[in-house]
């Protein structure tokens, strides 16, 4: 599966299939994506789909009230697991993130009207990961929409 990512829209491209910031879950839980995907419901508003492998790693799809929230994507094999888990892989993991970034949307910081992306690090949950985040925009009443 390959991936890429519009610098202008913060469309996602996985294999094809394009995921928009306006992405709602409903469509999601039904695309070729979020079938095989494993669905967890957090405080009624949050639903974050996980386990969507793409080649050499992983997706994390997170949806805040039905609208596309956040992404995370991870290149590294998933497969290996805790037993194969060190700070130096991880370190490699997090400069894999850093050139890919630089490959599909040029020197950092990754600011845009459509959201932020960064390459992180969390060494509590050791793990790394670049984090695609959407803004919501304010609807003239003042709400929030996606």
């Amino acid at each position: 599966m390959s991936i890429d990512i519009d610098k202008e829209s913060g469309a996602l491209v996985v294999s094809g299939e394009v995921i928009s910031n306006n992405l709602d879950e409903v469509d999601f839980a039904h695309s070729s994506l979020g079938s095989g995907a494993v669905r967890a419901v957090f405080d009624n508003r949050w639903v974050i789909y996980r386990r969507i492998k793409i080649e050499n790693g992983g997706l994390v799809f997170r949806f805040l009230d039905g609208k596309l929230a956040e992404v995370d994507l991870a290149f590294a094999d998933m497969a290996s697991g805790w037993g194969c888990w060190s700070e130096d892989r991880e370190a490699f993991a997090k400069s894999l993130h850093d050139q890919w970034l630089v490959r599909h949307l040029g020197p950092p910081p990754y600011a845009f009207e459509w959201g932020d992306v960064q390459s992180v690090h969390d060494p509590k949950a050791g793990g790394s990961q670049i984090v695609v985040r959407y803004r919501r925009k304010a609807t003239v009443s003042g709400a929030l929409q996606g």
